[in-house]
């Protein structure tokens, strides 16, 4: 990956604000290969970032966005009753397949009625919608001598279980200057800082985002 000519890391693509990329390319030829090594062998992304117009006044800009999002179907789960009747249900089948009679259920309804009024829904206390906004201040600008563009840019996310929000800072600051008609000299700085929330789940890698294995310990987690 190349990234204003300079070769570099997954990490560095994936912090990059939308707004100050210009074009991306993917170069995959026996030319990529001279140029890069073994390391295009499956081929080369190249992202140039935005510059300033010549001779263009300054150019102010602001983007920014909102969005949330819903479930359309009841988020699956189930409850202390439904947990009762799920043992129950297990208990006759495996008799049934021993041969054995039923007589004796291992709920009665006194658990019944004990968790009557203690059922609950675990997502209830879990789940939020989540919702995620961005905003970028940028300028723009130049003249036959010199150009630049700037830009400042923050991202709020909130995810859908406590303790897996995310946020980002970053900001570019890219000058180009014409010293001569065979002379050019540009000053590109970028940064970031970006955090996370995550609760201790061992089960999953430090950077995974799917949370598969804790929403399954959630679902099967016993009411009881």
């Amino acid at each position: 990956m190349v990234i204003d000519n300079v070769v570099s890391s997954r990490t560095d693509f994936d912090v990059l604000d939308p707004n100050e990329v210009a074009s991306v390319t993917l170069l995959k030829d026996a030319a990529t290969a001279t140029v890069y090594g073994s390391r295009a062998s499956n081929g080369v992304l190249v992202v140039t970032t935005r510059s300033g117009g010549s001779n263009q006044k300054p150019v102010f800009g602001y983007k920014s966005f909102l969005t949330t999002s819903r479930t359309t179907y009841p988020i699956q789960s189930y409850t202390a009753t439904d947990e009762l009747t799920y043992k129950n249900n297990q208990y006759k089948h495996q008799q049934e397949l021993a041969g054995q009679p039923v007589t004796i259920l291992p709920y009665d309804q006194v658990a019944f009625d004990y968790y009557k009024n203690k059922s609950y829904q675990l997502m209830d206390h879990l789940w939020r919608n989540p919702a995620s906004q961005q905003h970028d201040l940028s300028v723009s600008g130049g003249t036959d001598k010199l150009n630049y563009f700037m830009l400042a840019g923050f991202n709020k996310s909130r995810g859908s279980f406590d303790k897996t929000d995310y946020n980002r800072y970053n900001f570019r600051s890219k000058v180009e200057a014409k010293i001569s008609e065979n002379l050019k000299i540009g000053l590109n700085i970028s940064g970031y800082r970006r955090s996370g929330d995550r609760f201790y789940w061992p089960y999953d890698g430090e950077e995974s985002t799917t949370l598969q294995d804790f929403y399954r310990a959630t679902f099967n987690w016993t009411r009881l």
